[in-house]
């Protein structure tokens, strides 16, 4: 997977100055069950064989493999030497940092915006244009007002309305991604200063979300970017210590290479399957979940060369940058 979190041109490692660092196989090993996870849950919404309760058990584990997706980022994050000095955390390379961030993020996000528009389109969805409604959730019509296009290009529902809508509600993961993301620079800081205040902010971000679960709205603790600050954190300190210690150790073992190889279609997957799920019937067959799931593996095979295209176009565009800067 072109990853949410790294990048990297070699499949196996990605590569700082001294000294070599290397992938870790084993975040990439959870997120694959995470995704695997998500999109067959994500097949059971759409198909009916599964509602959106937050009293449901299977809605719960959905939860859990959001959470492992979520500590692994800012594990992967944290295996870079980065932010860690007194000054390392200056204005400009905050900048850097969330500038590399944004094109990475919502460069996919913009493409399958656009791709799951059409879908749904081609899927009979009807779209309706209403400036005075704002519509949550995921429906049939998807109604468009200035306000909806605003959410949807800025890719922010979750962190304004608490709440999914737009053209893709799914996409909320990567405003989740991003408002993190803004949060890392200073969670590592932190974490270096004090390993104190990472366990405070831990044990606030757990009671604050047990009490929104309890006592106000459970989607809230579940969509709101910041409700993951917790799981985020925990990744960030685990991470830290590996880096500390020189990073993980090189993938020599054959599976360890094989499951980075195919962490680099998680999210490109995350990106993209429901511009195939939304095609499946109510009460789907079996054939129509294995139908789904080529479609999505065509889709994502198709999008991966895609992405790791203008990843590559704009990294060149950033080396040439430095060398005539």
């Amino acid at each position: 997977m072109e990853s949410a979190d790294t990048q990297p041109r070699d499949l196996l490692a990605f590569k700082s100055p001294k000294p070599e660092r290397f992938m870790d196989w084993r975040p990439e090993g959870i997120r694959i069950m995470a995704i695997f996870y998500i999109v067959l849950g994500h097949m059971l919404l759409y198909t009916d064989y599964l509602t959106n309760d937050a009293r449901n058990p299977l809605v719960w584990i959905a939860g859990v493999a959001i959470a492992f997706f979520i500590a692994c980022s800012g594990y992967v994050h944290s295996l870079k030497d980065e932010f860690n000095k007194p000054g390392s955390l200056s204005l400009s390379r905050y900048w850097k940092f969330i500038k590399n961030r944004i094109l990475h993020l919502y460069i996919g996000y913009y493409i399958a915006l656009v791709v799951i528009l059409i879908a749904k389109g081609c899927a009979g969805y009807t779209i309706i244009y209403d400036p005075s409604k704002l519509v949550f959730g995921a429906t049939n019509p998807i109604v468009i007002s200035p306000g909806s296009l605003v959410l949807d290009l800025t890719c922010m529902w979750p962190l304004v309305t608490g709440l999914l809508g737009g053209i893709w509600p799914e996409g909320w993961f990567v405003c989740a991604i991003m408002i993190l993301s803004l949060a890392y620079p200073f969670l590592r800081r932190l974490n270096s200063m004090n390993k104190n205040y990472m366990y405070f902010i831990i044990i606030v971000a757990v009671v604050c979300t047990i009490l929104v679960i309890f006592f106000s709205n459970p989607y809230y603790a579940y969509h709101f970017p910041f409700a993951w600050t917790a799981e985020f954190s925990l990744g960030i300190m685990l991470g830290n210590k590996i880096c500390m210690k020189g990073g993980p150790a090189p993938p020599t073992a054959l599976y360890k290479q094989i499951i980075i190889r195919m962490a680099t279609r998680v999210w490109p997957i995350y990106l993209f399957h429901i511009a195939a799920i939304v095609f499946m019937p109510p009460f789907a067959s079996l054939q129509d979940f294995i139908i789904t799931i080529i479609v999505i593996v065509i889709l994502v095979e198709f999008f991966v060369r895609i992405l790791h295209d203008i990843n590559d176009l704009i990294g060149g565009k950033k080396k040439k940058n430095h060398r005539t800067g």
